[in-house]
């Protein structure tokens, strides 16, 4: 395990003792590392010893998004690939 030293001005901290400054520092650091797209919704329940459906409900209770959408453009540009490659293949949606 890694230590690392970190001074936490005490405006941040209000008050928490360590080990709930540490926890927050920690699942600070998971929700960031998701946000960066370092971390799977399911990478995220594993660090947290939490089910799939626990770890992403625990994403949104933090505020977090976990459908990750395109760029309008980039969504326009899959969904006209998504029916060439259909078409190509003889699919139809009904």
């Amino acid at each position: 395990m890694l230590e690392v030293r970190v001074a936490i001005e005490d405006q941040l901290a209000h008050g928490m003792v360590l080990s709930d400054l540490q926890q927050a520092i920690r699942e600070g650091l998971i929700i960031r590392e998701y946000i960066k797209g370092a971390l799977s919704v399911g990478e995220v329940a594993e660090l947290l010893s939490l089910s799939y459906e626990n770890g992403r409900d625990w994403l949104h209770g933090h505020g977090i998004a976990t459908m990750r959408e395109l760029d309008p453009e980039l969504q326009v540009i899959a969904e006209k690939n998504a029916e060439d490659l259909m078409r190509q293949l003889g699919i139809r949606l009904l």
